[in-house]
C-alpha cells in the first residue's frame, strides 16, 4: 500500500486558508462613515483591488496602506506550502501576518473616483475572514517544517 506523503495534510490546511481568503473580499469588511456622518457597509472587493493604490504612500511615510503588502505575501507564502518548498514558507507568512497588523492603522478608504473618503469606524467579518485566512496559514506553514531531527536520529560514524 502506497503511503501518503506527510505534507499532503497541510496542503489541504492551507486550502482552507484560500478559501477563506478567497470567501473575504465577497462579503462587506469594514464599517465606514462618510463626511455628513452617515455609517456604511464598504466591500471587500474594492480594497483588495484598488488597496495596493494606498501602498504608494508608504514611499511618503504613510504606514496605513502598508496592510495590503500582506496579500502578495500570502498568495507567495501559500503557494510555498502547497508546492512544498518549505523552506521560506514561515518567513514569508510570518512578514504577511506582521504586515497585514498594518490595516488596523487604515483611517479612511476612497468611496469613489473624485477622491471622497469615508473613516473608517469598525471592522467586520470580511476583513476579519481575510486576517484569518493570513494568520492560519502562518500556523500551516510553522506546522509544515517538521519536528527538528533528533541528535540520535543521524547518522553519523562513531
Amino acid at each position: 500500500m502506497p503511503q501518503t506523503p506527510p505534507s499532503r495534510p497541510f496542503r489541504l490546511w492551507a486550502l482552507l486558508g484560500v478559501l477563506l481568503y478567497l470567501i473575504s473580499p465577497t462579503i462587506t469588511a469594514l464599517d465606514v462613515s462618510d463626511a455628513e456622518g452617515n455609517q456604511m457597509a464598504y466591500p471587500g472587493w474594492p480594497l483588495l483591488l484598488f488597496g495596493w493604490v494606498e501602498t504608494l504612500g508608504v514611499l511618503s511615510g504613510k504606514v496605513s496602506g502598508a496592510g495590503w503588502l500582506a496579500n502578495p505575501l500570502f498568495v507567495l507564502g501559500t503557494l510555498r506550502v502547497l508546492l512544498d518548498y518549505k523552506k521560506g514558507a514561515t518567513a514569508v507568512m510570518l512578514a504577511a501576518a506582521v504586515i497585514s497588523l498594518a490595516s488596523f492603522l487604515l483611517n479612511e478608504v476612497y468611496l469613489d473616483e473624485a477622491g471622497n473618503t469615508a473613516k473608517v469606524v469598525g471592522y467586520r467579518l470580511g476583513f476579519w475572514l481575510w486576517m484569518a485566512a493570513i494568520w492560519w496559514n502562518l500556523i500551516v506553514a510553522v506546522m509544515t517544517r517538521g519536528r527538528p531531527k533528533d541528535i540520535r536520529d543521524s547518522k553519523t560514524p562513531r
